[in-house]
């Protein structure tokens, strides 16, 4: 019996698989609500985009796929901010907890790990200027993070976010070299 199996809720909250599309997984604190721009106003006017949180802005800057990740304590007041000022932008994507308990130092460390995994994989071009720096988290609560951002970016391919997915393989998914030879004996039987 597989134990690591996770199960993820998502729902077309209008029916439409690009429309506003909440993200939750069983027994996780996470939120995720990724909406497209034209839903802005409607994604706002949800109680998560009121919570402390990361959010992604996604879209096209110049005819290059771009995405900004930023943090706030008040995700819909900082996007009306950026309704104005970043005008490259389709889809936002907010990443809270369902019971509003990140805070501060949480999402600046959250922001920060984001950032430096999304620069590492080089899929997509940031819009970050630079890697913001790590909140002081306490060696339990950075525990906690890294186990949220797991399970995040678990979450985030279901939803069509391959930004941090890397196309390394592991060495669990590596496959064996042709030099190789098999741990166990090889048997040949012929019929004569």
């Amino acid at each position: 019996m597989n134990t690591k199996g996770r199960s993820l809720e998502l729902f077309f909250v209008d029916g439409d698989p690009d429309g506003m599309l909440p993200a939750e997984v069983f027994n996780w604190t996470g939120h995720v609500l990724r909406a497209p721009r034209l839903q802005l106003k409607d994604a706002l006017a949800r109680p998560e985009a009121n919570h402390t949180g990361v959010y992604f802005l996604f879209g096209d800057h110049d005819g290059v796929p771009t995405l900004y990740i930023g943090e706030a304590e008040d995700m819909a007041k900082r996007l009306r901010d950026h309704v104005i000022k970043k005008e490259w932008w389709d889809t936002v994507i907010f990443v809270t907890s369902a019971a509003d308990n990140l805070h501060k130092a949480h999402v600046k460390f959250l922001e920060s790990r984001l950032v430096e995994i999304a620069k590492d994989v080089g899929k997509i071009k940031l819009d970050n200027g630079n890697i913001p720096p790590r909140s002081s988290l306490s060696e339990a609560a950075q525990s906690n993070m890294e186990s949220f951002i797991e399970t995040l970016m678990t979450v985030l391919p279901a939803i069509r976010v391959d930004a941090f997915q890397s196309k390394k393989r592991t060495d669990k998914n590596a496959l064996p070299s042709e030099c190789q030879k098999p741990a166990f004996p090889t048997f040949e039987c012929k019929v004569a």
